[in-house]
């Protein structure tokens, strides 16, 4: 079962559990549907939510939702502005979030206002602060580093200095990543910088090109996002 199916299904639970015995009353505005609406915010733009896309889309037909996917542009600043307008509509019973930067405190304000309001709120693959999200659902991601610093020492066996290449520096799941990575590697490896582009193709890849050029004796290049 993917994470996004997971989210989906747990956040019906908890809809279940905190409507159980109560009727919210109408007000004026609001819409009514048989099927509850929730809403997916990601941390980007990334090719890797058109995967999640479909996940959501098939959790959704099996579990009588109906499910928005809201893409965020990398900034803290947009993700900010995106829960804003989430929390400005009636009709959402639970908000789904891929955490941009857990100390955020606009977004930890909003995620907790959306709590305050009675809205389930889960973290998906990038967590952020226990106390504004009812559950975290997605990767171990320090294992998962870890697993990659194992495979990497593998394939460079002699050891030598590495680069990584990030959407986002400051998302949780990177930095569990890449210290993940450091641990699995040991000292045979050094991460010598870590490079963000901020979810954009073309600063890719112009990261790859500085991390060659700044780098003359580099030996790896660790993917750590999509």
């Amino acid at each position: 079962m993917s994470f996004c199916k997971q989210g989906l299904l747990v956040v019906c639970a908890l809809l279940a559990l905190s409507c159980s015995g109560t009727k919210q009353p109408d007000t004026p505005g609001s819409t009514t549907s048989d099927r509850p609406r929730f809403v997916f915010i990601t941390n980007s733009n990334s090719p890797f939510w058109d995967a999640a896309r479909k996940g959501l889309d098939d959790a959704a037909k099996e579990f009588g939702a109906e499910v928005e996917l809201i893409r965020n542009d990398s900034s803290p600043a947009g993700q900010i502005r995106r829960l804003e307008q989430v929390a400005a509509q009636r009709d959402v019973k639970g908000v789904m979030v891929s955490v941009v930067e857990p100390n955020a405190s606009g977004i930890i304000d909003q995620m907790k206002a959306l709590r305050a309001k009675g809205i389930p709120v889960l973290a998906l693959e990038s967590d952020g602060q226990k106390e504004t999200r009812d559950a975290y659902i997605g990767t171990n991601n320090i294992e998962a580093g870890r697993a990659l610093g194992r495979a990497a020492v593998q394939l460079l066996p002699g050891g030598g200095k590495a680069v990584a290449f990030v959407g986002i520096r400051s998302a949780q799941n990177a930095q569990e990543r890449v210290n993940g990575f450091k641990d699995g590697a040991g000292a045979q490896i050094q991460v010598v910088d870590v490079m963000e582009d901020s979810g954009d193709v073309n600063k890719a890849r112009r990261n790859v090109a500085a991390a060659l050029q700044n780098h003359p004796d580099l030996k790896m290049m660790v993917g750590i996002w999509s």
